[in-house]
């Protein structure tokens, strides 16, 4: 099993243990603030871990193994129209 924990901005929303070989991971439902549009599931560096969806779910190939690690929240303004 691996530890992930997702974090928006000061709160962390979960923090869960999941099976390194996970098939399905169902992810946080994030709400941005107005103005703000969500863009995934960030790790340190800036690194794309899982893009934004509306299903908040992701597949997982057979190939891709989980590790421990802590994912941010990324957000972007969205430009006035």
């Amino acid at each position: 099993e691996v530890l992930l924990t997702f974090i928006d901005g000061e709160n962390t929303l979960s923090s869960e243990f999941v099976q390194a070989d996970a098939k399905l991971l169902t992810l946080p439902a994030i709400t941005p603030a107005e103005g703000y549009e969500f863009l995934g599931w960030y790790a340190e560096g800036d690194v794309l871990i899982f893009e934004a969806n509306e299903s908040n779910t992701v597949s997982l190939s057979g190939d891709d193994l989980l590790e421990s690690m802590t994912l941010y929240a990324k957000y972007q303004e969205v430009e006035a129209q």
